[in-house]
């Protein structure tokens, strides 16, 4: 009965140390996979430095299933998502849109208040109510009126 007892304890630690190291490499997974899809589309969008979008976005970012658009069943690939905060324009109240990170980044670079973190080639323009995106501040309204 003790070797069993023993056994049976044995098993037991070792399901819990495999359950352990399965969980360790998940959260690796899925915080390098993160990580990567948002330092891609920062680099992609022109970002001055990577790293800072990443840490700006990744406490908005979740991993999701991708589903197959013909039979809407999950296809076992993941894929990362932004919770991205706007304001509701018929409430005016905060609301996370779910976007890609190219498009939450894409996105980053129209809001004024990331324009120093997320375009290397662009600084915003304020010409009335127009606001225009233009490299080296340089701003067509104010020369060929507003659009």
């Amino acid at each position: 009965m003790n070797d069993r007892n023993s056994n049976l304890e044995q098993f037991e630690e070792r399901i819990a140390a495999s359950e352990q190291k399965a969980q360790q490499w998940e959260r690796r997974y899925k915080e390098a996979t993160i990580s990567h899809a948002l330092e891609d589309a920062a680099r992609g969008q022109g970002a001055f430095n990577a790293d800072q979008v990443v840490t700006l976005l990744r406490g908005m970012t979740k991993l999701v299933e991708t589903t197959d658009k013909a039979t809407g069943k999950p296809t076992g690939r993941f894929e990362a998502v932004v919770d991205f905060p706007e304001t509701d324009p018929k409430t005016g109240k905060p609301v996370a849109v779910q976007k890609t990170p190219e498009e939450a980044v894409r996105r980053m670079n129209l809001c004024g208040a990331f324009h120093y973190v997320a375009s290397n080639t662009s600084w915003p323009c304020f010409e009335g109510a127009v606001l225009c995106w233009t490299p080296h501040n340089f701003c067509p309204t104010r020369f060929a009126g507003t659009p």
